[in-house]
Formats: structure tokens, sequence, C-alpha cells
């Protein structure tokens, strides 16, 4: 299985989070609910709930509350009712159905996204549907099961006979008149668009104040005169429908709770908070908003039954076959044979009629062209222009009767042991062509084996001439190879000689370009040391020339220092007379 979902293209992580789902669900089916002092109820041991909420990644508290606990709201105001033991379990099964459709359903898209073509022109399909049930208490689950079984009679009713029947017609082929047992009538009976059962189930599973009881009372009074309904007056909460294979009967208890496809939401908000990404964001069941104008709460029944049209619109765009499953005994234990429980399944299934129809009728049916081209050897050489006249010219020649062959439109309409003759007196026809056949066959093979003796004559003394001159072809061929190898010899010394001396230019080359590069290298050093030599006398001379102005500069700034300090000199010698002159008059 671990290879299986690699195959499909499902990693690791996502594969554990589904096994961890499917485990969930098994402990979630463990858990039992008690009433409590009070009304209400919870769990009579946590371990399973602690268990399923673990693999789901969930808290067990809100998912417990969520379970025994409903809550709702009106005018703006939460409310909360604690729920029966019964409708805890209801709840506690919603979610392990939700959890598991949602999961299956993702996993079918997944492996139909990975390994579906875009597009094709053909297909080939099983179909593998629940068996038709009958225990001794029936409900609403073996009512939806056994309404799938009578849709898929109705279908197996229209395809083998009403089919047949109208092919013929389209053919203008005389038949008896078809007898068979149509359930039709029962059919419209549980699922009527106007008065339904379903339909009746479906409009009382949306009233508030609908009830088990009213539903069964509607019922009972809309079918208390219906061929296909039983409801003796003793009966408060049963009836029983005549199918096509048994009479049932069901107990209508828990009908329309059952009916009801909702999920509550505080146990959906449970669900959204996972640590699970798959089991938040993937599994997890959306809500359903009811608050729009015409959103009618979605039905298990509307479900079922939409899926069903859906299911039998495609079997109706192929050519199905039947495979029907028997039976052997009520008991189901080897070795035993019950023949009336047999004959009854036969019967009720519509295969006894099947075979009469088919015995009676015209169960070989050949178009023109491939009846002409298989059975044309019967008459030998024929017109291909007149297909109908020449097929005519098969039967006649056989004296084949009316009853036993018809000729269509389009088809060759025959009984299975005329037809069973007709392939007889062919392969009779077919015995004499194989005669003349093998004849042809066994003098070709003959030819052929004389000339495989000449030819093998003719190589024979081929050999010996080749033996004969063996020696000759062998000096022959010493003498070419002899040959061969001067030349091969020759051209290798060319080749040597021509490689040496292009080697010996290749070097004289190369010498040549050596002495002229050394040339121009000595050339090159004596004009860079002429432009060294020559820039270095400017340099000297430039470095003379600054070292003159530098003395000029000095020379100049040294007779400025002299002169300001003369100046300076003569200002304080000024300034010494002008105080002294000062004091001496100020004295």
């Amino acid at each position: 299985m671990v290879n299986a979902f690699r195959i499909v293209g499902i990693d690791d992580a996502i594969r554990d989070t589904i096994f961890k789902i499917c485990a969930a669900i098994l402990h979630l089916q463990n858990i039992k609910f008690k009433p409590t002092g009070e009304a209400g109820c919870t769990v009579e041991v946590d371990t399973p709930l602690k268990y399923a909420c673990s693999l789901l990644s969930v808290d067990p508290n809100s998912m417990l509350k969520a379970l025994t606990v409903k809550v709702y709201t009106v005018m703006n105001k939460v409310f909360e009712s604690p729920l029966s033991p019964e409708q805890a379990a209801d709840s506690r099964d919603a979610l392990s159905k939700a959890l598991y459709s949602n999961m299956f359903d993702w996993l079918v898209k997944k492996i139909n996204d990975n390994s579906l073509a875009s597009e094709y022109s053909s297909f080939i399909g099983l179909l593998d549907i629940f068996g038709f049930e009958k225990f001794e208490f029936n409900t609403f689950e073996q009512f939806c099961i056994n309404f799938a079984n009578e849709a898929l009679q109705a279908h197996y009713n229209s395809y083998t006979f009403k089919k047949d029947k109208k092919e013929c017609e389209n053919e203008g082929i005389d038949v008896t008149e078809v007898s068979f047992k149509d359930n039709q009538p029962c059919l419209d009976m549980i699922q009527g668009s106007k008065s339904g059962i379903l339909k009746i189930l479906d409009d009382q599973s949306v009233f508030p104040q609908a009830t088990d009881q009213k539903f069964f009372d509607m019922v009972a009074q809309t079918y208390k005169s219906h061929e296909y309904f039983v409801r003796p007056p003793l009966w408060k909460e049963d009836f029983a429908v005549k199918h096509y294979a048994a009479e049932v009967k069901y107990n209508t208890k828990d009908w329309l709770e059952k009916n009801k496809d909702v999920l509550r939401d505080d146990i959906i908000d449970v669900l959204a908070q996972s640590k699970l990404e798959f089991v938040a964001k993937t599994i997890c069941p959306e809500k359903k908003d009811f608050t729009k104008k015409d959103k009618k709460p979605t039905t298990v029944t509307g479900s079922f039954k939409k899926q069903l049209i859906e299911l039998l619109d495609l079997i109706n765009s192929t050519s199905p076959h039947w495979i029907r499953t028997i039976k052997p005994h009520p008991a189901k234990k080897p070795g035993l044979f019950s023949n009336a429980e047999v004959v009854k399944q036969l019967s009720s299934s519509g295969v006894l009629e099947t075979i009469r129809i088919r015995r009676e009728g015209y169960s070989v049916r050949i178009p023109h062209e491939a009846f002409f081209k298989k059975f044309s050897i019967i008459i030998g050489e024929g017109s291909t222009t007149n297909i109908r006249e020449s097929i005519q010219k098969i039967i006649d020649t056989l004296n084949l009767k009316k009853e036993h062959v018809q000729i269509g439109k389009t088809k060759v309409f025959l009984k299975s042991e005329t037809y069973n003759m007709i392939e007889l007196t062919r392969n009779k026809r077919l015995e004499k062509y194989i005669i003349k056949i093998q004849r042809v066959v066994r003098g070709f093979l003959g030819r052929c084996v004389a000339r495989k003796l000449r030819e093998e004559l003719r190589i024979k003394k081929e050999k010996e001439e080749y033996e004969r001159n063996k020696e000759i072809f062998e000096r022959m061929l010493q003498d070419k190879q002899e040959r061969e190898r001067i030349e091969q010899e020759k051209r290798e010394r060319e080749e040597r000689e021509r490689r040496e001396r292009e080697e010996r230019e290749r070097e004289e080359r190369e010498r040549i370009e050596r002495a002229l590069a050394e040339k121009e290298r000595l050339e090159r050093e004596k004009r860079e040391a002429k432009e060294m030599e020559k820039r270095k006398l400017e340099i000297l001379k430039a470095k003379q020339k600054e070292r003159m102005l530098e003395l000029q500069k000095i020379e100049i700034d040294r007779a400025e220092k002299e002169r300001l300090e003369k100046e300076n000199k003569i200002k304080k010698e000024l300034a010494w007379k002008k105080n002294e002159r000062f004091f001496l008059k100020k004295s």
C-alpha cells in the first residue's frame, strides 16, 4: 500500500496523515455515551476520544463539548443545548462519515488527476455496486441501497428488453411480444419528482416541526393503494416495498435525522483548529450557508439520487455488459445449494426472462456486409452490388424459413441454432477449399525442397572448386598484401621525410626569428639607454636650476631679514630717544 501511494503521487507526509484519519475514525466509533445526572450526556470512557483527538491533532475537551452539546444562534444570541446519548452518537457518526467521505473524495480526485489522460476517445469501466439487501430489521440505509439496485434493474430491463424490441421494430422484424417484469412503477413510487417517497422525505427533512411519524403517515396516505406499497393497519412506523427482487419491510425511525446531511458548525470549528494542515484545510468540511434565499439544506437522499442519475447517464452512454452474482444458499455456507433460492434470484433479476427471449427471439444479429463477407462461400461467386439479394440467395440455398432468419434493414436476424447450422455449412464448404489449399501448399513446399536441394548441390560444387583454387587465391592474396605493405612503408617513409623537412624549416625560421628579435632587443636597449642618459641630464639641469632658484630665494630672504632687522633697530633707537626726552622733560 505504501508503494501504491507513491505510485499515484502522494507524498509520505500526506500518506501518514491519511492513515491517522482512518485510525481516528475507528477510535471515534469506539466512543460510547451515557446520560449524566442532569440533561445531557458524556462519554463512558474517554480513552477512545483522546486517541482520536490525538490522531487528528485537535483538543479533546473541545471535541467532547462539540459532540455532546449543540450550539445554535437565535436573534444573534448563542444558546447551548445538551444532547442525549443517541443524539451524541448521531453527531459522532456524522463526523466519522464526513471525515471518511471527504478523504475518499480527495483520494479519488488525486488519483484521477495523476493518472487520467487529458483526452480519451474510449474507456473501459468496472462498476461494482452493493447488492440487494433484506434483513430482519431494515431501515434508511437498506432503503437507499435497494433504491440503487431498483434503478439499475430498470436500466437492465430497458437495455435488454425495451431496447431489443425497439431495434427489431426499427429493422422491420416480426417478433413475438416481449413480456417481462417491468419495475418502473416501483421506481417511480420511490423517486417520483412530485410525490415520491424520497421527495416526501426531503420535504419533511427541512421542516423544523416534522417528525418520523408525520413522514410515515404522509407516505402511507399517499401510497395506500399502490400495487408496490404494503402497510398493514397494525404497522405504526413500518411499511414494505415490493422490489423486483423481494418484498422488504422498512422501519422509518430516525429517517429524518439520518437524511440530514449537515455536520454542525461547532464540530467543523474544532476540526478547523487541527494542527495537521491536511485535516484543517483539505479534509475539514466546509460550513454550509442556509441564510440565502431558496438555499435548501443538502440531504443524503438528494445527494444519493443525484449521484445515481449521473451514474446512469454515464452507463447509458456506454455498451454495458452485466454480471449477475447469485447466492447459492441463504445460510451463506460452503457446500450448500438451494434450487428454489437460486431460481428465485434468477427470475427476479430477469436472467430467466432474458434466456427465454434470447431462445425464442433472434439472438444473433449481424450487419449485412459482415454476414455476406462471412457466408458468401456457401453460394460461391456472388454479386456484391446487391448484398441483400446475395444474402437472400444464401438463405434460399439453405432452405431457411422466416421463423429461423429474417433480413432487416441493416442487419440479418438469426436464431442461435440457425446461426450454428449456417456456421456448420460454412465449415463444410471451407473443408473442400482447405483440401485444395493443402494440395497447392504441399506442391509449393515440394518445389521449395527441390529448389533447396539444387542450391545445396551448387554450393557443394562451388566449395570443391574453391578448395582446388585455394592455394592460388592464397598466393594472390599474399602478393597483394606484400604490395600493400611496400606501398604502406613507402607512404610512411615519405611522410616521415616530409615531417623532418618541415621540422628543419620550422627550426630555421625560429632561429632567424630569434636573431631578428635579439637584434631588435639590442637596438631597443641602446635607444632606451640614450633616452635614459638624456632624461638624467635634463633632470640634473632641472635640479641645478631649482637649486640656484632656492639659493637666490634664500639670499633674497636673508637680505630682506637684514633690512627688517635694521628697520626694527632704528625704530627701537628712535623710541628710546623719544622716551629719554620724555623723561628728561618730566624731570
